[in-house]
C-alpha cells in the first residue's frame, strides 16, 4: 500500500503527488524524458494495485490532473504511467492513496500531519527513555528501554461533540489514543499511570499478531476489553481510529481502507467531558518496534452553537426546555450529567438553570 493523503497533507513519492481540494484531488508528476513521449494515463481504483475505475489521459507536456467527485470515507489508489508515440507504455509510478474523512458540521481545533513537532500543541513526555520524535513526515513514538514513547497535548478538550481521529502509519509493540482529566509528564508510562483514563489501542499479542483493545481506569481499577481480534492487515496495513464523543457516550470505529467499521459504545464519565488531555503513546519499542502516527485531528461540533440548543436541532424550543427539566436533579456525579444544562457551572442542574433557561432563552 502507497502513502495514505488526507485532510491537507501532501506526501511526494516517487512521482506523484497527491493535493487535496474538497471532494478531488491534483495528481502531479514529474516529466518523462523520453523524446518520443505522447501522453500519460492516471490510473485509479478503489484496491491497491487494482486500477478499474476510469482512466485519465494527459498529453504530454502537462504532468498534472484533477480526479474529482471523489466520495468520503472512502479509499482511493493512484498510479500514473507514460505512452510514447508507438503506443509503448511505461511501468506503473509508485502508488498513492486517498482518503477523505467526512466531518460535516464539525470544524478542525488541531490538524497535526507531522511534519514538524509543534510546541504549542503537544508536549514530549518527560520520562527518561522517551525517544519520540518527528521523522520523515511521521510522529515516531519510540523509547529506548521498556519505558513508553509518548506525547500530550499541552491543553485540556472536553469530550463531548467532538470527533477525534488518529491514522497509525505503523503500528509498533502498542499503538494508542488515550485520554484523561489529569497528567504527570515524567510518568514512564504515559497517562496509564493516572487514576482516572481511558485508552484505545492496536495491542502486540505475538510476533504475528495484533488487536484492539479499550483499557478504562475508574479510581485505579482497571479493566481490558478486547474489541477486536487480530489479524493479518494489523501487520502491514495503516490503521485508523475513530472516536465519536457524544454527551454521554464514546463511538470507537476502525478502517484499514474505507468506510469505518464500528466497534463499541462506551458511556463516558462527567470527569471526561470537562476536559482532558489527549496522549499518543507506544511501549516496548525495543522489542517490539515503535509506533507511527501519521496524523492525528480533533473536530469540534459547529451546529448547534445556541447554548439553550440542548438537543442540537438548530432551534431552541419547548423540546430543549423538557430535555432540561429531565435532567434537574442530577449532579456532576451522575452518569447522565449533562456539562451544557448546567449553566452556572455549580455542578447541579437545578432550580437556578430552569431559571436562566426561562429568562434568557426567550424560546417563549
Amino acid at each position: 500500500m502507497g502513502d495514505i493523503l488526507y485532510a491537507n497533507k501532501m506526501i511526494w513519492t516517487f512521482l506523484t503527488l497527491l493535493a487535496f481540494q474538497n471532494d478531488s484531488v491534483t495528481a502531479l508528476w514529474s516529466k518523462n524524458i523520453e523524446p518520443d513521449v505522447l501522453y500519460y494515463t492516471v490510473y485509479r481504483g478503489t484496491r491497491s494495485g487494482e486500477y478499474l475505475l476510469p482512466k485519465i489521459n494527459v498529453q504530454h507536456p502537462d504532468t498534472s490532473a484533477v480526479v474529482s467527485g471523489l466520495l468520503p470515507n472512502v479509499e482511493y489508489f493512484f498510479a500514473v504511467t507514460a505512452t510514447d508515440s508507438s503506443g509503448n507504455e511505461s511501468g506503473y509510478s509508485s502508488e498513492v492513496s486517498y482518503i477523505d474523512i467526512d466531518t460535516t458540521g464539525f470544524k478542525p481545533e488541531i490538524f497535526d500531519g507531522f511534519n514538524t513537532f509543534n510546541s504549542s500543541v503537544w508536549k514530549i513526555g518527560t520520562n527518561a527513555a522517551n525517544a519520540t520524535i518527528v521523522e520523515n513526515g511521521v510522529l515516531a513514538l519510540r523509547s529506548t528501554d521498556r519505558e513508553a514513547g509518548w506525547i500530550h497535548s499541552l491543553n485540556k478538550f472536553p469530550l463531548v461533540n467532538r470527533i477525534v481521529e488518529t491514522w497509525f502509519a505503523k503500528t509498533g509493540g502498542s499503538s494508542n489514543i488515550g485520554f484523561s482529566p489529569t497528567l504527570n509528564s515524567s510518568s514512564i508510562d504515559g497517562i496509564i499511570s493516572e487514576p482516572d483514563m481511558i485508552r484505545i489501542y492496536v495491542a502486540h499479542v505475538s510476533a504475528t499478531e495484533r488487536g484492539i483493545y479499550l483499557q478504562e481506569k475508574k479510581s485505579g481499577i482497571v479493566t481490558i476489553n478486547q474489541l477486536l481480534a487480530s489479524g493479518t492487515q494489523f501487520m502491514t496495513s495503516p490503521i485508523a481510529l475513530k472516536l465519536d464523543f457524544f454527551d454521554t457516550t464514546m463511538d470507537i470505529s476502525y478502517t484499514f481502507a474505507g468506510p469505518y467499521n464500528s466497534l463499541y459504545r462506551l458511556p463516558i464519565d462527567n470527569i471526561y467531558r470537562q476536559g482532558s488531555f489527549i496522549e499518543l503513546s507506544s511501549f516496548y519499542t525495543v522489542s517490539w518496534g515503535e509506533a507511527h502516527v501519521d496524523s492525528i485531528a480533533v473536530y469540534g461540533k459547529t451546529t448547534g452553537t445556541n447554548i439553550f440548543d440542548l438537543n442540537n436541532d438548530n432551534i431552541v424550543d419547548v423540546l430543549d426546555w423538557i430535555l432540561l427539566l429531565r435532567h434537574v436533579g442530577m449532579n456532576q456525579d451522575s452518569p447522565l450529567f449533562r456539562v451544557n444544562m448546567d449553566f452556572n457551572t455549580d455542578g447541579w442542574i437545578d432550580g437556578l438553570d430552569k431559571a436562566f433557561f426561562a429568562k434568557e432563552s426567550k424560546f417563549a
